[in-house]
């Protein structure tokens, strides 16, 4: 059972270490429904990207990522692609629900 406990901690150590969030200001939106949607298409689409979310009101988009696979500079290059829209990396103060496990790495 110990060795069992050991491992699954292990586990979940890596995927937590391999996981990163970055936010995003968004430039072109105008519509909620047909602009939102398409920035959120154009991230999903990304190989290594596990969830996006898009505050349209705010025009931030916040992407949770596989740091392995996937890099903000590829997402700005991505989204500014379609060119409508621009992309620029921004920093939110909120605090990751996930640090406290971090910091013990």
């Amino acid at each position: 059972m110990n060795i069992r406990l050991k491992f699954l901690f292990v586990v979940l150590t890596i995927c937590v270490a391999l996981s990163n969030e970055s936010s995003f200001k968004i430039e072109g939106m105008v519509c909620e429904g047909g602009c939102s949607y398409k920035v959120k298409s154009i991230v999903n689409s990304i190989e290594g990207v596990n969830e996006c979310s898009l505050d349209f009101a705010k025009k931030v988009l916040t992407v949770n990522y596989d740091s392995k696979i996937v890099n903000d500079q590829l997402i700005i290059e991505k989204i500014s692609e379609d060119r409508n829209f621009k992309a620029e990396k921004i920093k939110i103060n909120k605090k990751n629900k996930r640090s406290w496990l971090r910091n013990w790495f």
